[in-house]
C-alpha cells in the first residue's frame, strides 16, 4: 500500500503541512457539494445524560479536537490548484488539528423538539454551511440540563454513511469517558486517509495488468449499463456502448432546469422495535434472504401502490399510465467497499476509519407488479399490497435481486468493474457542478419548460429509488 501523501513543509512555527490530491470517486463528491451541499451528510443523534458539567462548551471543543487528531480528514481543508482550479488537494495540518475554526463547533439552546427540526430542516435545505476551509463541524443543541442533541454535518468527500456512524459512536465514547485520551501519530493516521481507488487490489499489478483488467471491467459495466434498458426504448445499435435509457420513479417536478435548481429534502421517519426487527431479520435467513434483498421490493410496491392511488383520483392521465405499466424499474444505492479494498489497511484501522470507501450498486426490478389490479380504471377501489404482489411473487423478486448482487459482488473483476463508472461520474458531477456555478438557479425558473415522465429517461436511466442497509450500528 502505497501512501499518497506528500509533505509540503515543516517548520516549528507553521508545523507539519501535508497534502495529496483527491481522489476520483472523492472528486465526483467534492464536485457534488458544490451544488450548495447537495452531496453533505447530516448525523443526528438525541441522547439524555445525569452529568450537567457535559453542557459547557469547552467539553464539546475538546473532543472535537481530539478526534481531529484521530480522524485527521475532519480538521483538512481543500486547495484548488492549477490553472483551470480543477486540481483539488486536500491539505492537512498538524497544528491546525489542535484547534478550532471558526463555526467548527457550535453549541445552541432550544426549549422543544419543533426548533430542533426546524434547524435541522435549515441545515439540509438552507444556505451551506460547509466549505473549502472546513470540512466536518460538530453542532451541540441542548434543550435541558438533561436532554442533548449531537449533530455532525460533514463534507461527503470526507465521509460516507458508515464513517459518519462510526464518528458519532466515537462522540458518544468521548463524552462519556472524558480521561485517559490516546495519542495518535499524524503520520500513521494519514496512512489510513488514502482514496479509495489506492487500496484495490488491481493497484499492486504491473501497469499493462492493471490497463488490462480496468479495460475489461469497463467493457462488462457498459454490457451491464446497456441491460438497464426498459419498455420500448431498447438501445439502437448506432448509439454508444454506454447509454442506458429508462426508468420511472414518483410524480415529480421535472424540467430543463432541474440539473441546476436547488433541491428541497424532506425526512419522514419510522423506527422498528427490537422484537419487530429480530422477527424481520429471522424470517430472511430462513428465506435465505438478507435485508438488502427485500428493502427494493417493498420499496416497489410502495411507490407502485402510490402511483395506483394518482391514477385512480386522476392525477395521472392514460398516456402515462400505459408507459409506467411497460417500464422495468432500475433501482440503486451505495455499497460499501471496506471489506474488498487493501487487507493491511482494512486491518490496521481503515475498517473503522473517517473517510470515503464506497461504490455503488445498480439492480433492475422486472415492472409495476400491479397483479390483481392490472386493469384498475380511474375511480376505481385502491389496491391492497396483496392485490399488487403476492407473498409468491415477493420472494421471487427478492430472490432475482439476491441473484444480481452475487452476479456483481462475486464477480472475479468485481474491483475493475465498480470503478469503471467513476470516470464518468466525476465528468457529470464537474459539468453539473460548473453549469450551477456559472448559471445561478435562482435565474432558471424562466428559462425551464416541463419534460413528460417518457422523455425524462431520454439521456440516461432513472432510478426508481435508492436503498441502503448500514446493517448494525448499535
Amino acid at each position: 500500500m502505497v501512501n499518497p501523501w506528500v509533505l509540503r513543509h515543516e517548520s516549528p512555527k507553521v508545523g507539519c503541512t501535508y497534502t495529496r490530491p483527491l481522489g476520483m470517486t472523492e472528486l465526483s463528491f467534492y464536485w457534488n457539494g458544490l451544488c450548495n451541499g447537495i452531496a453533505d451528510i447530516v448525523q443526528y443523534v438525541a441522547i439524555e445524560v445525569t452529568s450537567q458539567e457535559l453542557g459547557e462548551l469547552s467539553v464539546f471543543e475538546r473532543t472535537w479536537i481530539h478526534l481531529k487528531h484521530r480522524y485527521p480528514l475532519l480538521g483538512a481543508s481543500l486547495e484548488e490548484q492549477g490553472n483551470d482550479k480543477r486540481q483539488i488537494h486536500l491539505v492537512v495540518n498538524d497544528l491546525e488539528l489542535g484547534r478550532l475554526k471558526p463555526g467548527e463547533v457550535e453549541l445552541l439552546h432550544v426549549s422543544s423538539d419543533k426548533e430542533i427540526q426546524v434547524f435541522i430542516d435549515q441545515l439540509v435545505n438552507g444556505k451551506r454551511r460547509l466549505s473549502n476551509q472546513l470540512l466536518a463541524r460538530l453542532i451541540v443543541i441542548v434543550q435541558d440540563v438533561h436532554r442533548y442533541h449531537i449533530i455532525v454535518n460533514a463534507c461527503h468527500c470526507i465521509t460516507d454513511g458508515i464513517s459518519i456512524r462510526l464518528l458519532m459512536r466515537a462522540i458518544l465514547e468521548e463524552l462519556s469517558s472524558p480521561n485517559g485520551h490516546d495519542v495518535w501519530k499524524l503520520e500513521e493516521r494519514l496512512a489510513l486517509a488514502v482514496a479509495s481507488e489506492d487500496l484495490l487490489p488491481i493497484t499492486k499489478r504491473s501497469r499493462p495488468m492493471q490497463r488490462w483488467h480496468r479495460a475489461m471491467g469497463y467493457i462488462i459495466w457498459s454490457l451491464r449499463k446497456r441491460k438497464i434498458v426498459v419498455g420500448t426504448m431498447y438501445l439502437e445499435c448506432q448509439q454508444t456502448l454506454t447509454r442506458a435509457q429508462g426508468g420511472h420513479t414518483l410524480p415529480r417536478a421535472y424540467s430543463t432546469a432541474t440539473m441546476i435548481t436547488p433541491t428541497t429534502s424532506g425526512v419522514i421517519d419510522y423506527s422498528f422495535t427490537d422484537v419487530e426487527s429480530s422477527v424481520v431479520i429471522k424470517n430472511c435467513r430462513k428465506l435465505g434472504l438478507t435485508v438488502n434483498n427485500i428493502l427494493p421490493v417493498l420499496g416497489q410496491v410502495a411507490i407502485t401502490r402510490s402511483l395506483c392511488r394518482r391514477y385512480i383520483r386522476g392525477d395521472i392521465d392514460v398516456e402515462e399510465w400505459e408507459f409506467r405499466k411497460r417500464e422495468p424499474m432500475p433501482i440503486g444505492g451505495p455499497l460499501s467497499l471496506r471489506p474488498f479494498l487493501d487487507k493491511q489497511w482494512y486491518d490496521s484501522g481503515g475498517a473503522s476509519n473517517v473517510c470515503l470507501a464506497i461504490s455503488h450498486f445498480f439492480y433492475m426490478l422486472p415492472f409495476m407488479p400491479l397483479g390483481a389490479a392490472r386493469h384498475i380504471a380511474p375511480g376505481d377501489k385502491l389496491p391492497t399490497y396483496n392485490d399488487l404482489l403476492s407473498p409468491g411473487r415477493f420472494l421471487l423478486r427478492s430472490q432475482l435481486l439476491r441473484k444480481q448482487a452475487a452476479q456483481l459482488m462475486e464477480h472475479p473483476l468485481f474491483h475493475e468493474i465498480v470503478w469503471a463508472r467513476v470516470p464518468e461520474r466525476e465528468r457529470l458531477g464537474r459539468e453539473t457542478a460548473l453549469a450551477w456555478i456559472d448559471a445561478p438557479p435562482q435565474d432558471q425558473n424562466a428559462i425551464a419548460n416541463p419534460v413528460p415522465v417518457w422523455a425524462q429517461s431520454g439521456h440516461g436511466y432513472v432510478l426508481s429509488h435508492g436503498v441502503t442497509n448500514i446493517g448494525n450500528v448499535s
